[in-house]
């Protein structure tokens, strides 16, 4: 499905859009999200993705986002549910390949890099909204929100080879890249949120087990000796965490737990 039309969409819409919309700094029509941390992803029911799909009839152009937050009532532009765990396993393998990092530290892997680049706060939820194949239009007015040091420093990180790893989250994170934009572009409900948060934190609590030695089936595996024991414990110490390599002076212990199991030997 990657790079087709929205249905109710023209390429005209795109070259005509500051005639079009209330804002014209940047036309986006969101087809698709992804729950960064695990990697889950959902797309838009009025996005064709496989030939024979019955498509809800639009009368107008559609809004950047859904109308609705489901389809459980008819067929209707909404979001499509999240894939489940299970479904994204491909996905986790081609990408742990692609740019060598391990399966369960790709999506912290990839919040690191938004924080580190962005400079925005964390989409709500860990929710990126994005346009399938990288189709969406901007003004300079919008382009100039962010210094050209900015692209400079991203267009370095993808210019070592032909398909980096980085242009995949790059499709995901255009929306953010383009400006600076402070807000996601499309509301979450409360429930959704909460649901993907539990699941994320469960995922999270077993790799914390399996990173400690510990499985259901097999209890303990090993004892800690005494240098390991010290090695692993826990220091607040915000100067340590800053004078390790790929972090920086903006970043404290406190406010960066999130990374503490794919980030393990710096946060400890």
């Amino acid at each position: 499905g990657g790079g087709h039309m929205l249905n109710g969409a023209t390429f005209d819409d795109y070259v005509l859009y500051p005639r079009r919309i209330e804002n014209p700094e940047a036309f986006f029509l969101m087809t698709s999200k992804i729950h960064l941390p695990s990697l889950r992803h959902a797309l838009r029911t009025s996005f064709r993705v496989r030939e024979g799909q019955v498509m809800p009839h639009m009368t107008a152009l559609p809004p950047m986002c859904p109308k609705h937050t489901n389809v459980e009532n008819g067929l209707k532009d909404a979001w499509g549910p999240f894939t489940d765990a299970s479904s994204v396993a491909w996905l986790r393998r081609f990408l742990s390949g692609k740019c060598g990092i391990a399966e369960d530290a790709i999506g912290d892997g990839m919040l690191f890099l938004f924080e580190r680049y962005m400079e925005l706060p964390y989409p709500e939820g860990g929710i990126f909204h994005f346009a399938q194949g990288a189709r969406f239009a901007a003004s300079a007015e919008r382009i100039r929100q962010r210094p050209v040091s900015f692209y400079k420093a991203l267009l370095d990180l993808v210019s070592g080879e032909s398909d980096p790893c980085l242009g995949y989250f790059f499709e995901w994170a255009w929306y953010y890249i383009i400006g600076r934009p402070e807000t996601s572009p499309c509301s979450m409900t409360e429930a959704a949120s909460a649901r993907l948060v539990a699941e994320e934190e469960t995922v999270m609590a077993a790799r914390a087990l399996s990173d400690r030695g510990i499985s259901g089936e097999a209890g303990i595996s090993g004892e800690a000796d005494e240098e390991t024991a010290e090695t692993c414990e826990l220091k607040d110490d915000d100067v340590c965490l800053q004078q390790s390599p790929d972090w920086g002076s903006t970043y404290k212990c406190e406010a960066s737990t999130q990374w503490c199991v794919s980030w393990a030997k710096d946060m400890q």
